[in-house]
């Protein structure tokens, strides 16, 4: 993997899918996600509860914080993947990218399908430093020719939508400081708990009690980011239990929360 001011770029190649990558399982970022597939079988890309059917150069870009998971039911892919932050683009492309969760087909031919090339190209022949300064130049000219292109596509899910589950994910969002768990949301939607935990089960593929705590140390990291100290970060999000915080956001992470520290960009 090569990191640039934030930006992670992968270039990922495999004969077939290996059940425990992280890609598979339903997880947030604290950055946005872009992925273009370049050689796919059939796979499905899950996007909060909503399921959608993706091909070959397709491309998805995914807010922070945003639940998601590709899914791949044949046995080869090819993809090209990278992770970027609000302060690696031009603001006009920040503004641009506020909208919603957005996916596109890339047509043979494209300007933006040739900037995907040159990016694998310059991986392959450039030096680590020389493709690091390549790096953010070209996300920002694919993010231009998205904002003009007329290559969107409709994203329709091909699951079964269930309106309660999807304001119930709405009111996590908008109140994830407060305390939350399976019982005040069940009081507060007029569904007993078994129905909670099983629907959200189903439609998400993740456990509430986890989806709800990996939301709040995703506010967190925000937070600290922000430069918040860690523990106001912590009070805030209703953690009444530092020791708690520390082991779930270590076990999620993989790091202490005390990395996310502002940093000034070089």
């Amino acid at each position: 993997m090569i990191i640039h001011t934030g930006i992670d770029y992968d270039y990922l190649k495999t004969s077939r899918a290996v059940s425990d990558d992280i890609n598979y399982h339903p997880h947030f970022h604290s950055t946005y996600e872009m992925l273009y597939t370049l050689d796919i079988g059939e796979a499905y890309y899950n996007i909060a509860a909503s399921k959608f059917r993706i091909g070959q150069h397709d491309l998805i870009i995914i807010k922070p914080g945003t639940l998601h998971n590709l899914e791949i039911t044949g046995q080869q892919y090819e993809r090209m993947v990278m992770y970027f932050s609000k302060e690696n683009i031009h603001a006009d492309l920040y503004e641009f990218l506020q909208t919603t969760d957005k996916m596109y087909h890339v047509t043979d031919g494209s300007p933006i399908q040739a900037l995907f090339g040159l990016l694998l190209e310059n991986s392959k022949i450039f030096s680590k430093e020389e493709f690091d300064r390549s790096l953010e130049g070209i996300l920002n000219m694919i993010l231009t020719h998205l904002k003009y292109s007329n290559e969107e596509k409709t994203m329709e899910s091909v699951s079964a939508q269930n309106e309660t589950i999807n304001k119930i994910l709405y009111y996590i969002e908008e109140n994830i400081t407060a305390p939350l768990n399976a019982e005040n949301i069940s009081e507060k939607f007029f569904v007993s708990k078994s129905w909670l935990s099983h629907n959200f089960k189903k439609h998400l593929n993740i456990s509430l009690k986890k989806y709800i705590n990996q939301k709040k140390l995703l506010q967190i990291e925000r937070l600290i980011a922000a430069g918040i100290p860690v523990c106001k970060a912590v009070e805030s999000c209703s953690y009444n239990n530092y020791t708690t915080f520390f082991r779930q956001y270590k076990q999620y992470a993989n790091k202490k929360p005390t990395d996310n520290k502002k940093t000034e960009r070089p």
